[in-house]
């Protein structure tokens, strides 16, 4: 008897355990030519790209869970927009619009990121570069 009841339990368990497993979602939307986008995500995190144009490059990196980046190329063509996070709850934007082009965009939030924000807007620019580069927590940039 006493083992059914352990057998039992661990069902319960199991069962109560089963939906807390965590899962990341990613959004990927492209209209032109020769457009590339790398998503590499573990933990529970969310992303999103939408690139119009030719020639755009997005790379997205998250784990940790509960981050979350948009990146948007809505450009002549030629740019580059790379997120890495690793904390916790940190948000990323990167968006390169107009006649934008030749532009490179890059957002870093490490594993003792938690809770920071991180958004870059480039229109209009041509071989721009901008960089955030984030550490610690509730860090907004």
């Amino acid at each position: 008897m006493k083992k059914t009841i352990l057998t039992g339990a661990s069902l319960v368990a199991l069962a109560l355990a089963g939906p807390a497993f965590a899962q990341s979602t990613s959004s990927v939307t492209q209209t032109g030519n020769d457009n590339d986008a790398d998503v590499t995500q573990t933990g529970a995190n969310a992303s999103s790209i939408e690139q119009i144009g030719d020639n755009n490059d997005a790379d997205v990196t998250q784990s940790g869970t509960g981050n979350d980046s948009a990146i948007v190329q809505d450009a002549v063509g030629s740019n580059t927009a790379i997120v890495e996070q690793e904390g916790t709850d940190s948000f990323a934007d990167i968006e390169q619009t107009g006649s934008s082009d030749g532009n490179t965009a890059t957002v870093t939030q490490d594993d003792l990121a938690d809770t920071n924000t991180g958004e870059i807007v480039q229109v209009d620019a041509f071989d721009g570069t901008a960089t955030i580069n984030q550490g610690g927590g509730a860090d907004n940039a």
